[in-house]
């Protein structure tokens, strides 16, 4: 990840939420698409971004298990799938997959080091924010949550999930 990807990706990326995101799910954004956001709002603002969007329905992995949906979208700096799932209000966004284009650990640090100037220090193992659980061993599953993942052939990904518990 190096030339005009890389000088735009860090500052791009994390045009996000001002805000922790252990206060609500709604906190936690990636490129402008939120936790919580209906199809039509995430298809909305990456069109501006994406090279391509794909919309499919899938199996849900949460109760209730009906009526899920993930739209796919290739960016120039790497992917982002956004799994929806039923409310009472309609389809919500209530998990953010975004892979992050790159070339080993020299990319991944400097993604995680923009996380980081962004978030502040993780709360959890070096690369989580969240509220950890009771035993501080992994991240609530009552409350939202951000995860990055060093990935083989790429930079990483960030992962945003709503609380396990209840809608975004």
């Amino acid at each position: 990840m190096h030339g005009p990807i890389a000088l735009m990706l860090v500052p791009t990326m994390f045009l996000m939420a001002a805000s922790a995101p252990d206060s609500s799910a709604t906190d936690l954004a990636v490129m402008g698409v939120r936790l919580g956001i209906s199809p039509a709002e995430a298809r909305q603002v990456l069109k501006a971004e994406s090279q391509a969007i794909e919309e499919h329905a899938v199996p849900c992995p949460l109760p209730p298990a009906q009526g899920c949906r993930l739209i796919r979208a290739a960016l120039p700096d790497g992917s982002m799938d956004i799994l929806f799932q039923s409310s009472a209000t309609g389809p919500l966004a209530v998990r953010i997959t975004f892979t992050v284009k790159g070339r080993g650990e020299r990319d991944r640090a400097m993604v995680l080091a923009a996380a980081i100037d962004h978030y502040g220090p993780p709360t959890l193992n070096g690369s989580a924010w969240c509220v950890p659980d009771q035993r501080e061993r992994q991240c609530s599953d009552d409350a939202p949550s951000m995860v990055f993942n060093p990935l083989a052939g790429a930079a990483g990904q960030f992962i945003l999930a709503a609380p396990a518990h209840g809608e975004p």
